[in-house]
């Protein structure tokens, strides 16, 4: 059916746990905007309604983000947005020598040839109790092709192990907005927040039943995910004042670090004594059931969509 993809802004309230406050919902049907346009409407509409005392926030994005057209938009935030692999950008051109025509591009950055990377312009590097050794490289002034004019920092992080693995690949991201923090492992710390939003999208589909209810229009559609975004700030308000109910193998969790799991366990208890402004259900009888001769229409059906694949940059 139309319009059953749908684009997530969420804020996650703490550094550990699997919290995550839905800020908006956009659906996006067979001729919506891309993931990265609906992203920028989201991220602007979002600062526009917050204070201009608010504090600037860091937007964690994975690789299907276009970091060109993010870097143009000039948004009032810091994004880290993961790169895949086989990225390619640009460096700054050269001073113009006087001669020809200027360059609008410098040498080549490809992620996956550390010949054409060079030295960092800033790198820090610490000891994990979980990761081990952590190496965090910074390579400024970079772009793409299509946006000269919008530069932004990749950063390259790798770690000595993962738990229970081995040595893995670098983990690239890049860094939108303003300059690098002082700390530059504070970069992928934030971005590690993002599996937080991993976490609470299966607990939306597995216990709240967001994808269990088989729905034949968009707007019952969309009614029912803002339902799902508005449990999760209700579990969040209960959290202080639910006892937790926990299973037999789980262990005992303090009131501040009880998970939305446990929290929606414990909710029905709390409903109970708080009542319901709603009136008592009146019976009304057995159904009549259908007139003779009525036939229902069947219901409405929509052709299959098929988005075309994007251009890789």
């Amino acid at each position: 059916m139309p319009a059953w993809a749908y684009q997530w802004l969420v804020q996650v309230p703490e550094p550990e746990g699997s919290w995550v406050l839905p800020l908006d919902v956009q659906p996006r049907g067979p001729t919506a905007e891309t993931p990265t346009q609906v992203a920028i409407h989201q991220l602007a509409q979002a600062r526009a309604s917050q204070g201009t005392e608010a504090p600037r926030p860091v937007v964690a994005l994975d690789s299907a983000y276009e970091v060109g057209q993010l870097a143009q938009a000039h948004l009032e935030a810091d994004l880290v947005v993961r790169l895949a692999k086989n990225r390619v950008f640009r460096r700054a051109p050269q001073p113009y020598a006087g001669r020809g025509r200027p360059h609008k591009h410098g040498p080549p950055f490809k992620l996956q040839d550390a010949s054409t990377q060079g030295p960092a312009d800033r790198s820090a590097s610490l000891e994990h109790p979980v990761y081990g050794s952590v190496t965090v490289e910074a390579w400024t002034t970079l772009h793409v092709e299509d946006a000269p004019a919008a530069p932004f920092t990749v950063v390259r992080v790798q770690v000595e192990h993962l738990p229970r693995h081995g040595r893995p690949m670098p983990l690239w991201l890049a860094w939108i907005g303003g300059e690098l923090p002082q700390d530059l492992h504070q970069i992928w710390r934030w971005y590690l927040r993002r599996f937080t939003v991993e976490h609470a999208f299966r607990f939306a589909k597995q216990q709240l039943g967001w994808t269990t209810v088989r729905l034949r229009h968009p707007t019952a559609a969309d009614r029912w995910t803002w339902l799902v975004a508005a449990v999760f700030w209700q579990l969040w308000l209960a959290r202080p004042v639910v006892a937790e109910q926990r299973l037999p193998w789980e262990r005992p969790l303090p009131p501040q670090r009880l998970t939305p799991g446990r929290v929606r366990r414990a909710v029905g208890g709390l409903l109970g004594t708080l009542g319901t402004p709603a009136r008592v259900p009146q019976p009304r009888g057995k159904s009549p059931g259908r007139h003779p001769g009525q036939r229902p229409e069947l219901a409405p059906r929509f052709p299959v969509a098929h988005r075309p694949r994007p251009k890789a940059a």
